[in-house]
């Protein structure tokens, strides 16, 4: 079985095994992992760019050995799973995992103001650990453009959508911090959203690697969304707009320094040899 850490570029082949789950209520027998061996692994990198006493790492891709699909399959429930990301350390009790349920019956979750997308299949695989000819087990949507404060962003739509060698699209990714934007739309993005800030009266500062646009905290008001900034929209398929607001496009990157939290993803795949334009990640 070939495993992998993207964030360590780590990747082996090892020992695949049967072992059982206990999630109370839920027993699943024959759950299929795979194992590496820390004290042979000399490079470190098997648990590289993770939390401190991390053990291992929970796939929650679109394969059919991910840890909800092999939940789901036992359990005979929908092939459907929820997370919750907390914005702020400080949202207790928001750190949730639904497996078998988009938002685990709670009525909190369940709102006429959620708006939903259909996934997209990019037919070509887009992980450095994949099966030729197989489609990607990553997660992508279909982002036709983006607007900041209501302005459409001049970006090479080309980039957007995913071709027949799989490159450009926009997919969803936990392993990626800050989401990432192939440099001919960071650069455009970026400008605009600058742009946009000065008319808020956002003072500019110095940048924060590898932030590049970051601004002086106290300049900007506070809200319940966060940081008061410019609103950042990813129009969806069908019209639906990702409204993206202070608290998941912003990070304070130092002493009332807060950074736009979108990184330039340069003009090559890193672990790949397909280049996915849009990365958005966990923070966004």
């Amino acid at each position: 079985m070939t495993m992998s850490n993207p964030l360590g570029q780590f990747r082996t082949s090892n020992s695949m095994v049967e072992d059982v789950i206990s999630l109370p209520p839920t027993y699943v027998p024959g759950f299929l992992a795979g194992c590496v061996d820390l004290d042979v692994d000399i490079s470190g990198r098997a648990l590289q760019g993770l939390p401190k006493r991390t053990i291992g790492i929970v796939g929650f891709s679109r394969s059919k050995l991910s840890f909800p699909s092999q939940l789901v399959l036992a359990n005979k429930l929908p092939p459907i799973f929820s997370l919750c990301f907390p914005s702020s350390n400080n949202l207790k009790g928001f750190r949730k995992i639904f497996i078998g349920a988009a938002a685990g019956g709670h009525s909190q979750l369940e709102s006429k103001f959620l708006q939903n997308t259909a996934l997209v299949v990019n037919p070509v695989a887009t992980t450095a650990v994949s099966i030729d000819g197989a489609p990607s087990i990553e997660y992508f949507i279909d982002v036709r453009s983006i607007k900041i404060d209501g302005h459409v962003v001049n970006l090479n739509p080309s980039l957007l959508s995913i071709d027949k060698n799989g490159n450009g699209g926009t997919k969803i990714s936990t392993v990626t911090p800050w989401t990432e934007l192939h440099s001919s739309l960071y650069k455009p993005f970026v400008q605009d959203f600058v742009k946009k800030a000065a008319g808020r009266r956002m003072k500019r500062v110095a940048s924060e690697a590898p932030f590049d646009a970051c601004f002086d905290s106290s300049t900007i008001e506070n809200s319940v969304t966060g940081l008061v900034v410019p609103v950042i929209d990813l129009v969806l398929a069908g019209g639906v707009e990702w409204s993206i607001h202070g608290a998941n496009s912003m990070v304070m990157a130092g002493k009332n320094v807060a950074c736009l939290a979108f990184v330039n993803g340069g003009m090559k795949a890193k672990l790949s040899s397909v280049e996915t334009s849009i990365v958005i990640g966990g923070h966004s």
